[in-house]
């Protein structure tokens, strides 16, 4: 469940753009180098559904949040591709951010309905012997791949 940020929602006359993957309102154009994560080698923007009340809401999704949300306490799985994971249908957002549409949405699941963009960057880190310095190495910038922003649940209207 996601933090409702009134603080800053009451402050801007306009609405979020997007909204980020730890559920904080972003006013920019979306882009992947403005995800919260700046590990991240994938991200989706995606059209989702708030189940409670059915408030639409455009947010994004980074590698690390969606294997979180697949995530079952006591029990290893192994991490999944965000790109795997739309070719299967499976993309959850998990709990909507608090948009403050309804008192249940910020705890219940989101319904996903699309991708809106998909992003990737291979990028590998390692460890030099006798380090504990991570370095990292591959491409840093971000490519977008057009053929996974598909539609999961059909949008109601």
């Amino acid at each position: 469940m996601f933090h409702h940020y009134a603080d800053i929602l009451s402050r801007i006359a306009e609405p979020p753009r997007w909204w980020d993957e730890q559920g904080v309102p972003r006013y920019c154009e979306f882009a992947p180098h403005q995800l919260a994560n700046i590990y991240a080698n994938e991200c989706a923007l995606m059209a989702i559904e708030c189940s409670g009340c059915g408030e639409r809401i455009i947010a994004a999704i980074d590698d690390h949040t969606a294997n979180e949300v697949r995530r079952i306490p006591w029990q290893e799985r192994p991490r999944v591709k965000i790109a795997d994971l739309i070719r299967a249908g499976e993309l959850d957002y998990g709990d909507p951010p608090n948009v403050g549409c309804c008192r249940a949405g910020p705890s219940q699941g989101a319904i996903s309905h699309r991708v809106i963009e998909y992003w990737f960057r291979f990028q590998d880190s390692y460890f030099q012997p006798g380090s504990s310095v991570r370095l990292v190495r591959g491409a840093m910038d971000w490519q977008r791949d057009r053929s996974l922003e598909l539609a999961f649940n059909p949008e109601p209207r």
